[in-house]
């Protein structure tokens, strides 16, 4: 009895024992999947999950006329699995390294899995990057389709241990043409400066992704894939630019380069009719394809960045405000031997003239570009209007603002004084292009008003965005800004600049040289000492341009050109000197004089309206311009 009451109470010990662990395990049961379940099945889907993404190809640029000027190209890539890698693939292997012109060491070094024990095959190794896609495709068309399985049965394959990457790099198929305009992609695929920066959300498409489940292998399942959306590549930008024309000042401004070594060169063509961006070129240039090796102020867009005092580009203003509002007619006359006039009270220096002038008419002022005749001219309509009036038609005509050109990275305002910071020779000064700071593109603008009957347009650059079908995706606004003055007073100064330019023996116009046989050609030349950074102007240091259109009477065609600091050599008579440097003389007391080609003070009329010329009559003849009637 005693005995079995022993056994009964180990009996039921061990039940309650049992029990308990059942309980326990129950419990634990409980816990894992109800009261934690939820976030053992997130990890646990989060393992299988497989997202991958499809890169976007980037959209074009391309030129007016369809040529492209940026694109995407792709780039194939092959990556290796060592886990993958079979005995059959292995017999292959002499065939695809000489596919990719590698030994057979190499790529069983890179495939064949880690000989110690314990280590992990490498499930990701770059083969070789940058191959042609035929190289790719062929390197996988070399791997067996069927391998043995574990039971010693053929099976077909699918998964492979060599794949194909596909990636996109950024080219510029000709090279540094339009560099300034486009910019470029750099190394961390972010857009910089230019078009490429400022249209960057229509460019760059939208990637695609696809989210799928992984088996224990931690291989792909397709048919567990529960999206699938494909990329979509970016839109075409199509430019204003013409590359025939951007060409013809690309080179312009090479030679500019190579012959008169200056600072730097701007030149920009447009539309007169519509300020459509037709060229713009600067030297020193860049090439895009080799960005991270050109130095940083070669990528400076210099024709929106860097500031000058026009000169007598400048007057046009003057003389078109005084013209608008009546103070002055084409035939008005000053005396442009004056020194000194009143204003306002006070004897104000007028500013020296290059050669010695007289009473001038209007015309006359316009076409020797006399500075005193223009100060005269600015000083009696601010006498009339006040000083304030005359600043907002310097402002009119868009300087002291951006010109908000698509993709001017960096663009300066300029410079213009308020009549409150005027010093006492600012009235003298400013209208004939100085104490003012302007962009060659402003200055551009400016002249574009004339050409275009009195108003002021936005520069474009953009034509349109196109997406695949060659359909317009997007439309742009109207470049149109304001009207600055009427189409009489424009028109009046079409003829006044024609008058500049026209190469006529007996007048002292200063833009002779831009002038085109048949074209009536109108325009303006610049010449203005560089300001020193301790203040004051260079002797020897000038900014020369020229600004101008044609033909006068139906302008089409706006070009501009601005030097920095040319150095130019002429053939001038100078007085002959020995070996020693001394000075010789005829028997009858005379110097002796001879030509040489010496240092010579450069004029915009003797250096950049030359250059004009040189790129209009290329532009006439792409363009077919037809000649002037008159």
């Amino acid at each position: 009895m005693r005995n079995l009451m022993t056994s009964g109470g180990r009996f039921w010990l061990t039940t309650f024992v049992i029990s308990l662990c059942f309980c326990a395990v129950v419990g634990r049961l409980w816990y894992i999947q109800v009261h934690t379940g939820e976030r053992y099945r997130r990890a646990a889907d989060e393992n299988r999950s497989v997202s991958e993404t499809y890169s976007a190809s980037r959209g074009k640029i391309i030129d007016s006329r369809g040529n492209v000027l940026a694109q995407n190209r792709e780039v194939f890539s092959l990556r290796g699995d060592q886990e993958l890698v079979t005995a059959e693939d292995r017999a292959v292997f002499p065939e695809i390294a000489k596919l990719l012109n590698i030994s057979e060491e190499e790529l069983r070094e890179k495939l064949d899995p880690p000989a110690a024990s314990g280590a992990r095959p490498n499930r990701y190794i770059l083969l070789q990057e940058d191959v042609s896609e035929e190289t790719a495709r062929a390197v996988i068309k070399l791997l067996p389709r069927t391998v043995v399985n574990a039971k010693g049965k053929k099976t077909s394959r699918s998964y492979f241990p060599i794949q194909i990457e596909r990636k996109f790099v950024r080219t510029y198929p000709l090279g540094k043409h339009a560099s300034h305009i486009i910019g470029y992609i750099n190394r961390e695929n972010k857009s910089v400066q230019g078009v490429e920066l400022a249209m960057n959300e229509f460019l760059k498409g939208e990637d695609g992704w696809r989210e799928s489940k992984r088996d224990g292998r931690r291989q792909e399942q397709p048919r567990m894939r529960s999206r699938d959306v494909p990329a979509r590549d970016g839109f075409t930008v199509q430019l204003t630019l013409d590359s025939a024309i951007q060409g013809f000042a690309e080179e312009a401004c090479e030679k500019i380069l190579r012959e008169l070594t200056p600072v730097s060169a701007s030149i920009i063509v447009s539309e007169a009719k519509t300020g459509k961006i037709l060229a713009l070129a600067n030297a020193p240039s860049f090439d895009l394809n080799k960005f991270n090796t050109e130095p940083s102020e070669h990528q400076r867009n210099r024709a929106l960045t860097d500031i000058y005092e026009p000169g007598s580009v400048f007057k046009i203003v003057s003389v078109a405000a005084a013209l608008e509002k009546g103070v002055i007619t084409e035939n008005s006359v000053f005396d442009c031997a004056k020194t000194s006039v009143p204003y306002r009270g006070k004897m104000r220096r007028l500013p020296r003239e290059d050669h010695e002038m007289e009473t001038l008419s209007v015309v006359q002022i316009i076409e020797q570009s006399s500075n005193r005749g223009t100060a005269q001219i600015a000083m009696k309509f601010c006498e009339k209007f006040g000083e304030d009036a005359y600043v907002d038609y310097v402002r009119k005509f868009g300087f002291g603002e951006r010109t908000g050109l698509v993709g001017g990275s960096g663009e300066q305002r300029g410079i213009v004084h308020s009549p409150r910071a005027w010093d006492g020779l600012t009235i003298t000064r400013m209208p004939m292009g100085h104490a003012i700071a302007v962009t060659p593109l402003q200055a551009h603008c400016a002249m574009g008003v004339i050409a275009s009957g009195g108003l002021l347009f936005e520069p474009q650059i953009i034509e349109r965005i196109v997406d695949e079908q060659n359909n317009t995706a997007f439309t742009l606004p109207s470049p149109l800004r304001r009207r600055v003055i009427s189409e009489k007073t424009a028109k009046k100064m079409a003829a006044m600049l024609r008058g500049a330019v026209a190469d006529i023996p007996e007048k002292r116009n200063t833009g002779k040289n831009a002038d085109i046989s048949g074209y009536n050609v109108a325009g303006k030349t610049g010449t203005t000492q560089k300001i020193k950074e301790s203040g004051g102007y260079h002797d020897d240091f000038y900014v020369v341009s020229f600004s101008g259109f044609f033909p006068a009477e139906n302008p089409k065609i706006v070009i501009t050109v601005v030097i920095d600091g040319p150095r130019y050599r002429a053939e001038r008579w100078v007085v002959k000197r020995d070996a020693r440097g001394r000075i010789m003389y005829y028997p009858n007391g005379t110097k002796m004089m001879e030509q040489k080609v010496v240092p010579t003070r450069a004029y915009g009329g003797t250096v950049a309206a030359p250059v004009f010329k040189e790129i209009a009559e290329k532009t006439i003849r792409w363009l077919e311009i037809p000649p002037s009637k008159q």
